[in-house]
């Protein structure tokens, strides 16, 4: 049988796999068990049949918005990358159209819960602006442009040129064909991103390796190549695309993942490819052993401090509590264990901007009492930096903790 399919839903590999490969069939089940349940069980079946979900899951997205229309939203949710939600918002925005798109989207992810569910939810929105503006990356980026936030124009942006390369994620693209529907050259594997205006560039950049890996018969060394001969201000994001795609490709081989990103000629673009690497594959908290596993694999001082941190940073978004969160710390290594609370100083001010009080709280009185001395001299990067050193330093036999600025 399969996995821990939702709700005691117990489904042969068979089935498991007419999910992912049957669309009609996918369909009726969602008609059948829901869209919750749907979402759920493609999650599940993931492992059973070693595929991916996200793309599926659209399938989901869509029956939801025609059998429930804007409560669609709140049952969704946002397993399998968010893949329902944005189609949901796909649906949304062909119905109701842009003209009152800042407010529209306040409405509709205002109630995300974490500013990464909010993310999700803008991304998802331009996936859909992009399937409005009939795959015209230009326009769709404009209409981006309409929402307030810096944060949320980025989420936004990254939906775009998410969708733009959304066949080539899902390997149904032939890259040396063309490809009118989709704003992509087969002879150029920087396209759109060396057209478009330089504010746009981080968030292109960060799904373009998808395009250079199909342009290079699906080889990763000369993409690699690729992201080292763009500006220096761009690689970064470039090298993060290239983690992403490694972690898709191969997520059955952590191994080959780690050596892929090891080829960087820097070691900020290795960390770069590292830390996307472990991001996207601890989407949700099902991730959590292949992430422990590829951390531990993982050799040198920084690489390590970066794969750890990438990890705890992506765990208070996962887990519920702190006791939940503290639990998956405890499996790190024992010489990075210290990175947990690290992230939990880091992300003070986030928590009480969501009401998090108990994670405040469980945060290191001395890292709280030494942030709050070091603030009122210095600035947050300053006091971040003073905190990170000294854990650092202490876990590795060096002085005593922070007690003051």
């Amino acid at each position: 049988m399969g996995g821990p399919i939702a709700q005691g839903l117990e489904l042969s590999l068979e089935d498991q796999l007419r999910l992912f490969e049957d669309e009609e069939y996918l369909v009726e089940f969602t008609k059948q068990h829901g869209p919750e349940v749907a979402v759920t069980t493609l999650f599940d079946s993931q492992g059973p049949t070693s595929k991916d979900c996200h793309y599926p899951s659209h399938t989901v997205g869509a029956v939801a918005y025609e059998e429930l229309g804007p409560e669609a939203f709140h049952v969704v949710g946002h397993l399998c990358q968010s893949g329902a939600m944005h189609s949901v918002v796909e649906a949304v925005l062909g119905e109701y159209g842009t003209e009152n798109l800042g407010r529209d989207v306040d409405e509709w992810c205002g109630e995300a819960g974490r500013p990464f569910n909010r993310h999700n939810c803008i991304h998802g929105v331009g996936h859909g602006l992009l399937v409005w503006a009939d795959y015209q990356v230009p326009e769709a980026l404009e209409l981006c442009d309409k929402l307030p936030d810096e944060e949320d124009r980025y989420s936004c942006d990254g939906g775009v040129f998410m969708e733009n390369v959304r066949d080539v994620l899902s390997g149904t693209m032939a890259m040396q064909e063309e490809h009118p529907e989709r704003y992509l050259r087969s002879d150029d594997p920087h396209f759109p991103c060396n057209v478009l205006d330089e504010r746009y560039l981080p968030a292109c950049y960060f799904y373009q390796s998808s395009v250079m890996f199909e342009y290079y018969g699906r080889q990763f060394e000369p993409v690699i190549e690729e992201c080292a001969s763009i500006s220096e201000d761009l690689q970064s994001w470039c090298f993060r695309s290239v983690g992403r795609d490694i972690a898709h490709h191969l997520r059955e081989d952590p191994q080959g993942v780690l050596e892929v990103c090891l080829l960087g000629p820097e070691l900020p673009n290795r960390l770069d490819c590292l830390e996307e690497a472990v991001q996207h594959r601890f989407w949700d908290t099902l991730g959590a052993d292949w992430v422990i596993d590829f951390c531990a694999r993982v050799e040198g001082p920084d690489e390590n401090d970066r794969c750890y941190w990438k990890i705890a940073q992506r765990a208070t978004e996962l887990y519920d509590t702190p006791e939940e969160f503290r639990g998956f710390c405890a499996r790190f290594e024992t010489g990075y264990v210290w990175l947990c609370d690290f992230v939990l100083y880091q992300q003070i001010t986030e928590f009480a901007e969501w009401g998090r009080t108990e994670w405040i709280a469980a945060t290191p009185a001395s890292l709280r009492d030494f942030r709050d001395r070091c603030l009122a001299v210095y600035d947050e990067n300053h006091c971040a930096l003073t905190v990170f050193f000294q854990l650092q330093q202490l876990n590795r036999g060096g002085p005593a903790a922070p007690g003051g600025s």
